[in-house]
């Protein structure tokens, strides 16, 4: 919705967004030299997946509290990682750990979030998240895990950090995947998921570069047939199924040909 924004604006940009965000302002960037002129930065979140507004709806409905009688909603903060947090304009508030509020919350999320391969920013220039590879200890201020993706990325973290904005020190990369296992075990399952639903005729997005196929062969047969079955199920539960005349079947027969020459199954 901010594209017209930066396409207007009278100089560079900070645009900050989830993954899929920064995808969108990768394409606009091709279709429109103003938008590449004036996107200075792209700073992307980690991100598992973004639940719907349903899944607030309900989650504030389990603690009696009406959207109309808010005065604030938080989804973390407030301490690393924080709670979710609820305050109405009375003064009274509702709270939950933020493990618990996102347990509630993830099932909300829409199937094209759990068929999403990047879920760490790899299209921005500087991504950045929670470092979960070790236990918080109570009391926390909070740290965040950066990644500098381009030259231009790098460059402007050393501004920052020349200029006293930003404090920060190196740690060994393997922390990165360790810090986000999820998204990695996420990102395997996703060729298995696409192929789910070919297999029920549902038109797919197109996702090049992840090594997808390679990802998901790499999984037990357990997970195979779980990201498989799983998908099949939450696409008919969902009433994603279409007739086989909306997608063109060639596409399944070529896909579990593929399956059979590699040997995947």
């Amino acid at each position: 919705d901010g594209l017209g924004l930066i396409e207007t604006a009278p100089s560079p940009c900070v645009f900050i967004g989830k993954p899929c965000d920064v995808a969108g302002l990768r394409k606009a960037q091709g279709l429109s030299a103003e938008i590449d002129n004036r996107a200075g930065l792209a700073i992307s979140i980690f991100c598992a997946g973004t639940p719907s507004t349903r899944g607030t709806l309900d989650l504030l409905e389990s603690f009696n509290r009406q959207p109309a009688d808010l005065e604030s909603l938080r989804y973390r903060g407030n301490g690393w990682p924080g709670n979710w947090t609820a305050e109405t304009r009375s003064g009274s508030s509702s709270s939950m750990p933020y493990g618990d509020a996102w347990s509630f919350l993830q099932k909300y999320r829409p199937l094209r979030c759990h068929l999403c391969p990047d879920g760490t920013g790899e299209l921005a220039d500087i991504s950045c998240g929670d470092p979960w590879y070790r236990e918080i200890t109570p009391g926390e201020p909070g740290l965040s895990l950066i990644v500098a993706r381009t030259d231009k990325g790098r460059r402007v973290l050393k501004a920052a950090v020349d200029s006293g904005y930003l404090k920060i020190k190196k740690i060994d990369s393997s922390l990165l995947e360790k810090s986000q296992l999820n998204l990695l075990q996420k990102r395997r399952t996703v060729w298995g998921r696409l192929i789910a639903l070919k297999l029920l005729l549902v038109p797919v997005p197109k996702l090049r570069g992840f090594s997808l196929f390679q990802n998901w062969a790499a999984l037990a047969f357990y997970e195979k047939l779980r990201s498989l079955a799983g998908t099949m199920r939450r696409a008919v539960r969902r009433g994603y199924y279409r007739r086989a005349s909306a997608f063109p079947v060639r596409n399944v027969i070529r896909d579990i040909s593929i399956i059979r020459k590699r040997g995947a199954i």
